[in-house]
């Protein structure tokens, strides 16, 4: 399990009010983090096995924290940007920061002055003889006025010029980033760091129950071949007995197809970390391997030829890829992408770690290629 991710408590603060995306008010906030919860959400009682076992390198080490720092600060200085939308990401990150550290040293710099000031219209009074007390008593008044005033004022310049660059970096790290994993595939794409999944869409793939809210973030409808699709970064929760519990986390697709037949779910299995989709209690279970269960009936079988096999059995979830669930019903297509933080916290403090991109970039490629399968498998109904 990934190490919780730390940042300033006022970016933060600002992050938080900048998206409604859940995991994105705790370390960036978004991304950040509570954990995903793994215990709480219990959604399939009978034998099926959803999650598939770590691999050795996903495994605790054992090292001291120590030991770990080292490893990771190694890490961070080996991060090389091999395209330039990876290297413009970074470059944008580094943008922001810098306003952020530079007016938050300002920021400190006032506060001390301001703290400088009222001592000094609390001490200074006192000493000259010729005042009274009720003139010492309203000097001191007035200069601590002036002193919160001066740092009312600057905390708010403060805010607005970080909650600006916060908003320019997002809405740059989301338009290099959607180059990189898009490429040229995509056409006619609209929307952008503002715009919202509309929380029924996810409803109806019917992978969750009882939702409370989704959260999302850069929302995008863009055609591929044909077919229009809707993407977006989104957390959905339900409410657990103390408080509201996370049930997705990662990256939502809906588009058309031309299926006709009765609803299949698909769900490639993850790691501990995993969040199954909540529905699958009482499903039929058509198939179930090591890495993937399908619920379905006999429509299963027709869905699942030969390509669409072959698209399905290039995906492999990992410790960033955490799960995957896909809800084929007659005419729309969901795909739920469960990502780590890694992918879904946005970069602030540290330097860009390009790996999970690259990896959401190769699942994407290989979310075309599915989408081509069914395609093909279609028209030779």
């Amino acid at each position: 399990m990934p190490e919780e991710k730390k940042v300033d408590n006022n970016v933060a603060e600002v992050a938080a009010e900048e998206s409604d995306f859940s995991d994105e008010a705790k370390p960036v906030s978004a991304p950040i983090e509570a954990e995903k919860p793994v215990a709480e959400v219990k959604p399939v009682t009978s034998a099926v096995d959803l999650h598939v076992e770590e691999k050795p390198e996903e495994q605790p080490s054992g090292k001291n924290p120590e030991e770990k720092a080292l490893k990771v600060k190694a890490q961070v200085e080996k991060f090389t940007y091999s395209d330039p939308d990876l290297q413009g990401i970074e470059n944008e990150r580094q943008l922001f920061f810098k306003v952020y550290k530079n007016s938050n040293l300002v920021k400190w710099i006032v506060a001390a002055g301001c703290l400088i000031l009222i001592i000094a219209g609390w001490l200074v009074p006192s000493t000259i003889s010729s005042l009274d007390s009720m003139a010492s008593f309203i000097i001191t008044i007035c200069v601590v006025a002036v002193a919160l005033a001066t740092l009312l004022i600057f905390s708010a310049v403060f805010k607005k010029k970080v909650e600006k660059a916060m908003k320019d970096y997002f809405a740059k790290y989301y338009e290099f980033n959607n180059h990189f994993v898009f490429g040229d595939k995509v056409t006619n794409v609209k929307g952008g760091i503002d715009d919202k999944l509309d929380p029924e869409i996810f409803k109806k793939s019917n992978l969750y129950k009882n939702i409370l809210k989704v959260g999302s973030r850069e929302c995008l409808t863009f055609d591929y071949k044909g077919h229009s699709i809707t993407f977006a970064d989104a957390a959905a929760t339900i409410k657990g007995e103390r408080s509201a519990q996370t049930v997705f986390v990662g990256k939502f697709l809906k588009t058309d197809n031309g299926y006709i037949g009765s609803d299949i779910i698909i769900y490639f299995k993850g790691n501990k970390r995993a969040l199954p989709p909540t529905t699958l209690e009482g499903k039929e279970v058509f198939e179930d391997s090591h890495t993937m269960v399908v619920y379905g009936d006999k429509d299963a079988k027709k869905f699942l030829t030969h390509d669409v096999k072959q698209a399905l059995a290039a995906f492999s979830t990992n410790s960033i890829f955490v799960d995957m669930a896909l809800s084929i019903q007659a005419g729309a297509t969901y795909i739920a992408m469960g990502y780590e933080d890694d992918l879904m916290v946005l970069p602030l403090e540290k330097p860009f770690n390009p790996a999970p991109t690259k990896q959401h970039q190769e699942d994407m490629t290989k979310i075309f290629e599915l989408l081509d399968a069914i395609d093909r498998s279609e028209k030779h109904e």
